[in-house]
């Protein structure tokens, strides 16, 4: 029995190596199922169990499908119920199953036993339906064979496991394009295969490829698709087994490059190998999506049929059958090419349909080679995408499944390059095109009033501005110029600039869009990196935008980007920064230039100055704590802030005891903290000791020292552990004033650890300290990867070179922060200490391994 496992095992390792080698996926999975089988039998026959007995394979296993390390399902058919003696033979027989070194799934049924939990349970349908005999009782097994199939409701089958894929595809988000897919569960893994022939099969329609083409089932094409999809699946399963060591079905970013060396792919000046590998596995899960999509089609045309609907012919190429969008014959994209971008266009505009017929999805998918120049330069097929993109409804929709069935790449040549291209950074979620997809969904959800709650002024831009199509267009090629070297925003202008000419889109509208793709960086980077209370900032963006219907268009497409990105990439206090900077620009736009400073900020005063009025603080008062400020702080706060902070500290004002008050910003964008108490040397990385040890993250920090030697500080903190942020902001106040007031010894910096994701996105961290424009002070820029307590372990650095921080902006984009203070001190002008400075910083950023 022993001999039989080892040799089981050391024929698994030699089938392996074998196979990293030469990539040979049936070799592989039959002589690794070969081998469980054999030592399945010696397993049986050194218990003695013999007789009316039959060892049945399920599942993959049941297929000759094993993998590496996939589960080992086994099932001991029995006439009738074991004796005593019998029961523990079949015990230690399947104990011993476990030690072969996989997961073994077993049972132990009569015949009748099984038809049962087969008609409770569809897990264990759809097991027996690829059921093997291993060895054992042959009639027995052909009885269960028979009477399975004769009992079967395919039409049932099929019912629930089309509610099973759709539940499993809105797991994995309904997307193949996340950048760690499941190869199995995954939409357009293998799952999805294997569901195409069990229904097939449940069906009598074939349950192979080959079959299903025998049985007319599918064409020659499909079947070749079919063939080709689930060979480099399978290929991506055993590898990502074997390099893992374990049984990992996920393509997660610790196993892609290994895996792609292993595969055979290189290293090339504009991709990465494994992004190579990616490419490769998105557009397999894209081809297997769109089978998927004709054969649940069809099966539920076989098994629910509508019977009489009506019937409306549309034109020559096309006709409604009920809800769905039919071809008149076959042939018809041949006979009319044009055809293929007005199916899209009738699918989203005619109210009644719902969906393209499996024949016209099949024409569709042979007729693909006739989108070529000819086609691409056909004035009625650029009129039609034009069209497509102006409809009032659906637009997304279109521009999603034209993605999807391969269309879109086709007509314009310069999306194609991005299909499937991993974006390898470490806040982007999805594939470029299938981000850049979602961007325009979002855009078009701003034109629908359901949504208006979410976001009132992204519904009223959208709905109040003229021609908004050109959002979708901008949205369309907003990262087309990824992948091709240097700045991609740069690029992406010059393709848009050289598609409306081509579709001879007028200047003013080319102009627009090519605006909008090359800077649509730009508010993001403002808003989160600049001090949106400095009025030179809002000038120069102003500058830059200079007409209000550009600012539009850049806020809107800004946000849809942002919150296409990734999940945690979107936050309120970013929504809050880019509503600041644009309700600050609108004015400047639209008068065509920007008051002075000076009168700026008397404005600014007197407008805070009538809010603290209001809420009962006397003139005397307001004076008394104004005296103590100066110009800079009034260019560093907005009214509003300014109004909070003087009413908030009146009733303290004057004291020498630590202050502080707290509020919930708007939309729960955060929590803005005022600390007001007398300065003293590493004040401020002892508030951030404070925030690390209570769990929050800075997103924004404004360091100020009055004229009589007090701190008057304010942070904007967040919670990212979703605790209650009502309760959070009744305890900080009194908690952050007793920590003030009973200074202790702050913890020590140190490097710290990357994060899974992280390890395998290297970003070398960078340090920058430059005199700003006026020379009096000085920036620091820091990018590195995020961790807790990153923020303190910065300003106990600067406070060990006595270094004062002014302000800090912090920008995280998952993973990734990108921070910007303005700093001041002596330590800054002698060169070799700012050295000093920068080197120990790299230091404390640099994580462990």
């Amino acid at each position: 029995m022993t001999n039989c496992i080892e040799n089981f095992k050391n024929l698994s390792a030699q089938l392996g190596q074998r196979f990293l080698q030469d990539g040979r996926v049936s070799t592989y999975l039959r002589g690794h199922t070969a081998a469980a089988d054999e030592c399945i039998k010696q397993l049986a026959q050194s218990e003695g169990i013999f007789g009316r007995v039959a060892l049945v394979a399920l599942g993959g296993y049941g297929r000759r499908e094993l993998f590496p390390y996939s589960d080992l399902d086994v099932m001991v058919l029995l006439e009738q119920n074991p004796d005593q003696e019998t029961a523990e033979k079949i015990e230690r027989f399947l104990m011993k199953l476990w030690d072969m070194g996989l997961t073994v799934g077993s049972s132990v049924r009569t015949i009748e036993s099984a038809l049962e939990e087969s008609a409770k349970d569809i897990t264990v349908q759809t097991a027996l339906l690829e059921a093997r005999l291993i060895e054992g009782d042959l009639l027995l097994f052909a009885r269960l064979q028979k009477e399975f199939f004769s009992q079967m409701d395919a039409a049932g089958f099929f019912r629930a496991k089309a509610l099973e894929l759709r539940q499993r595809h809105q797991k994995h988000e309904d997307t193949p394009y996340s950048l760690e897919p499941n190869v199995k569960e995954s939409p357009g893994g293998l799952r999805d295969l294997h569901m195409l022939f069990w229904c097939s099969h449940a069906a009598g329609m074939g349950a192979t490829p080959e079959e299903m083409l025998a049985a007319g089932t599918i064409s020659n094409q499909e079947a070749d698709k079919l063939k080709e999809a689930h060979h480099a699946l399978k290929s991506f399963r055993i590898y990502l087994h074997l390099i893992a060591g374990r049984h990992e079905d996920r393509l997660i970013f610790d196993l892609q490059t290994a895996l792609a060396q292993a595969a055979g792919y290189k290293d090339t000046e504009h991709q990465l190998a494994s992004e190579a590998l990616m490419k490769r596995y998105y557009l397999t899960a894209k081809s297997v999506r769109q089978l998927t999509d004709i054969f649940m089609q069809m099966f539920e045309d076989k098994f629910y049929d509508e019977g009489y609907v009506q019937e409306t012919v549309i034109d020559r190429t096309f006709i409604a059958r009920g809800y769905t969008l039919d071809i008149t014959h076959e042939g018809a994209f041949r006979d009319d090419p044009n055809a293929i971008l007005r199916a899209f266009y009738l699918l989203e505009s005619s109210a009644p349909l719902k969906r393209l017929s499996v024949s016209l999805l099949r024409e569709l998918m042979s007729a693909r080679d006739l989108i070529d120049e000819q086609f691409r330069d056909n004035p009625a097929n650029k009129a039609m995408f034009m069209q497509i993109l102006k409809m009032p409804h659906g637009v997304s929709h279109a521009l999603q499944d034209l993605n999807q069935w391969g269309i879109l790449g086709l007509f314009l040549p310069e999306f194609q390059h991005i299909v499937g291209q991993m974006q390898h950074d470490l806040f982007h979620t999805y594939t470029v095109d299938q981000h850049t997809m979602r961007v325009a969904r979002n855009i078009r959800y701003f034109t629908r009033s359901e949504y208006a709650h979410e976001y009132p002024i992204c519904t009223r831009l959208m709905q109040s501005m003229k021609d908004n199509w050109r959002l979708v267009l901008a949205a369309l090629f907003h990262d087309i110029g990824k992948g091709l070297g240097g700045h991609h925003e740069k690029a992406g202008a010059k393709i848009l600039q050289a598609f409306c000419e081509r579709f001879g889109i007028d200047q003013e509208t080319t102009d627009y869009l090519v605006f909008l793709v090359r800077e649509h960086l730009t508010m993001s980077l403002v808003a989160q990196k600049q001090d949106l209370s400095d009025p030179d900032v809002i000038k120069r963006f102003a500058q830059i935008v200079q007409t209000e219907d550009r600012l539009n268009g850049l806020f809107l497409l800004t946000v849809c980007d942002i919150r296409a990105t990734g999940p945690k990439v979107w936050t309120q206090w970013k929504s809050q920064l880019l509503q600041d900077l644009y309700w600050q620009t609108l004015p400047l736009v639209r008068q065509g230039g920007a008051p002075d400073r000076e009168s700026l900020l008397l404005q600014r005063q007197k407008e805070a100055g009538e809010m603290i009025v209001k809420a009962g603080v006397t003139p005397k008062k307001i004076e008394a704590i104004w005296k103590t400020l100066t110009l800079q702080y009034y260019l560093r706060h907005t009214a509003e802030s300014i109004a909070w902070q003087t009413i908030s500290l009146a009733k303290v004002f004057p004291t020498d005891e630590p202050f502080v008050a707290t509020r919930i910003l708007p939309q729960n964008a955060g929590i803005e903290i005022l600390v007001y108490t007398p300065d003293r040397t590493g004040l401020f990385a002892s508030i951030l000791g404070f925030l690390q040890k209570k769990r929050f993250s800075v997103l924004d920090a404004r360091i100020y020292t009055t004229l009589d030697h007090k701190a008057f500080n304010t942070f904007v903190v967040f919670d990212n552990g979703g605790r209650d942020i009502d309760e959070l902001n009744e305890k900080l106040a009194d908690e952050l004033t007793e920590w003030l007031s009973n200074p202790r010894e702050l913890p020590k910096t140190k490097p710290g650890k990357l994060s899974r994701r992280s390890r395998h996105f290297p970003l070398q961290p960078l340090v920058n300290i430059e005199a700003d424009e006026s020379g009096k002070n000085y920036l620091l820029s820091i990018t590195c990867m995020d961790r807790i307590g990153l923020l303190f372990d910065i300003a106990t650095i600067l406070n060990k070179y006595h270094v004062n921080l002014q302000t800090a902006k912090i920008m995280t984009m998952g993973e990734r922060v990108e921070d910007v203070f303005l700093i001041d001190g002596e330590a800054l002008k002698d060169i070799p200490t700012t050295v000093a400075i920068e080197k120990d910083l790299l230091e404390v950023l640099t994580p462990e391994l």
